[in-house]
């Protein structure tokens, strides 16, 4: 169940447009995902000690949104975790499952990229998957637990700005499949310059999406105003 109320949390944030400010009400999300209010409860709670969102007095939830040095900080984490992760998969024997994983998870990306132009919301879920592929050739169950809120930054929050959302996510698939026949190559070389390569990519995104949610976003009641340094 944990596992379906993240998903359909993600899909919610994704295609209602949730900004930062955006109130999350326990209940009507419990009505509309078909769970308990406590499975909404506990997932919640599980992102409240990053500081992502806020608990309200009246029991409510506000999407509070991220900062450039939070951004930061994660895309530091993600690059030394996933490029450790691509050096790995590399060294795999060619018996590991993961290989063939890999080359189903080429073909979606190649049948996505063919019907971008209606299906272009669909590469959040796509990425996901590819990244959680790339973590499993190097088992770690604290980067396991990490890549949730990877989920939840990289996969959707930076997309609530949809001014070029189609054309990021067409930009990236490609940048995907060069990275998945550099993982094919078998060379570690190769390997880490597509990793390093896409994730500046995706470095370079959050943080311009971040910058624009600073100087746009509403801000809170109890938000004290920031001040240049």
């Amino acid at each position: 169940m944990a596992a379906q109320v993240e998903k359909r949390f993600m899909e919610w944030m994704l295609r209602d447009n949730a900004r930062p400010g955006t109130s999350i009400n326990e209940l009507e999300l419990a009505r509309q995902f078909g769970v308990a209010t406590t499975g909404i409860r506990e997932f919640l709670n599980r992102f409240q000690r990053f500081g992502l969102i806020e608990k309200r007095p009246n029991a409510g939830w506000a999407f509070k949104g991220f900062t450039a040095t939070f951004a930061l900080e994660l895309c530091e984490i993600r690059e030394a975790f996933e490029l450790r992760s691509a050096l790995a998969f590399v060294a795999l024997p060619t018996t590991s499952p993961l290989w063939a994983q890999l080359d189903v998870l080429r073909q979606e990306h190649l049948s996505l990229l063919d019907e971008i132009e209606p299906r272009f919301h669909d590469f959040s879920d796509l990425d996901d998957r590819f990244h959680r592929l790339v973590s499993a050739a190097a088992p770690n169950r604290f980067i396991d637990g990490f890549y949730d809120i990877i989920a939840l930054i990289f996969h959707y929050h930076y997309q609530w700005n949809k001014r070029d959302e189609r054309q990021r996510n067409e930009a990236a698939i490609r940048e995907h499949l060069a990275y998945i026949d550099a993982l094919r190559s078998r060379s570690a070389s190769a390997a880490e310059l597509a990793c390093r390569t896409h994730l500046a990519s995706a470095r370079k995104t959050l943080l311009h999406s971040t910058v624009e949610e600073e100087t746009t976003r509403p801000r809170l009641t109890n938000e004290t105003p920031s001040h240049p340094r």
